[in-house]
């Protein structure tokens, strides 16, 4: 039996369901109790993974054996990854040069917005996102978003198309990206005209909101709500991140979605991660987490003004939520919020003596 073999013959046991890609497979988060058949790629040549829900890459097979088993391991398991080489275990991260696009690819995106705006998004909102129906390419039968170089609006550095043909039992992925997520400041740097709207809007109202997808991002342009940033899954990166304190805004609304029912609320928990990330750049007064109503995005609730305006208008008592934040970071999720113990450590001693504690644990 060859390497391919054995991973994926160790991958069905594990209980993952593979779709044959050719030189790699895809399949669900079985660990996370995910729901998209398409969110790890995993290299049938070396078991190397991928979880572009979020925003890893480039992961030895080890460790998600480890995910996936709750660290636990049969012999033949143990057997292949023993005698993995080095090379396979420690996959190395390679340079990657960022590509650009000429923005008169743009003039191939169809004016075809009925997807949207069968969805309550108007026209002259769509427009405000240079976004298009492509029949041709990588992007083809999807509609298109293009990303902007955060230093030149001459320059796209990639795409993120929403398939109008996706259904809950597709094999292929709802959302397709083109070019490096990590690098995207979006909407922000998206110039209508010579003027920047998003950006413009952050920097008057000195707020901005986080959310996790396009749709969230058209929800709230919607409704007039243009000071948001689209983390495209769930961390932060650094650029991102080094992005808000270049803006310094006086609040940060981490809106990730709130998947209650899943084995791991995904949404809730990075939005806490996200929020410790931050308090190393913000004072914690000028950071509060409102997730999005239960297992719904924005865009579910952008039509119904009710409850919008109920997750908009929503008070938020931030001692209260500060508290909260400080018992989960000491708890038994203390450990997937901070890695790093002494980071971790540093954080509770700071939430700890905001909280008004004299002592910490």
């Amino acid at each position: 039996m060859n390497d391919k073999e054995s991973i994926k013959e160790i991958l069905s046991k594990l209980g993952f369901s593979l779709l044959d890609r050719g030189s790699y497979w895809q399949t669900k988060a079985i660990w996370r109790d995910g729901d998209n058949p398409t969110s790890i790629q995993v290299y049938k040549d070396s078991g190397v993974w991928n979880d572009y829900a979020r925003g890893v890459a480039k992961q030895p097979f080890g460790r998600l054996v480890r995910l996936a088993s709750g660290g636990k391991f049969d012999e033949k398991s143990l057997d292949f990854l023993n005698r993995e080489p080095d090379s396979f275990r420690d996959e190395k991260v390679r340079i990657e040069m960022e590509e650009h696009y000429p923005v008169s690819l743009l003039k191939k995106l169809l004016p075809q917005h009925n997807f949207y705006t069968e969805k309550g998004i108007m026209d002259k909102t769509l427009s405000l996102y240079r976004s298009g129906y492509a029949t041709q390419g990588k992007m083809s039968r999807r509609y298109v978003f293009p990303i902007f170089d955060v230093n030149n609006p001459d320059k796209i550095i990639g795409f993120t198309g929403r398939s109008i043909y996706w259904k809950s039992d597709s094999t292929f992925p709802k959302w397709k990206h083109i070019g490096r997520k990590s690098s995207w400041i979006y909407p922000l740097c998206t110039p209508v005209g010579k003027e920047f709207p998003f950006l413009d809007a952050v920097r008057k109202t000195k707020q901005i909101y986080i959310v996790e997808s396009v749709g969230d991002s058209l929800a709230l342009t919607e409704r007039g709500i243009m000071n948001h940033m689209v983390t495209f899954g769930l961390p932060l990166s650094s650029k991102q991140i080094a992005k808000l304190v270049e803006l310094g805004p006086n609040e940060i609304i981490i809106s990730s979605n709130n998947d209650v029912g899943k084995a791991v609320n995904s949404g809730r928990l990075a939005a806490i991660k996200n929020y410790f990330k931050l308090i190393s750049f913000f004072d914690v007064g000028k950071l509060i987490i409102n997730l999005c109503p239960p297992n719904k995005d924005l865009s579910d609730i952008q039509g119904d003004e009710e409850e919008f305006l109920k997750w908009l208008n929503k008070q938020i008592d931030r001692d209260k939520q500060m508290a909260f934040l400080l018992n989960e970071l000491r708890g038994k999720s203390g450990m997937k919020i901070v890695a790093n113990q002494k980071e971790r450590f540093k954080k509770v001693k700071l939430l700890s003596s905001i909280c008004g504690e004299d002592e910490w644990n």
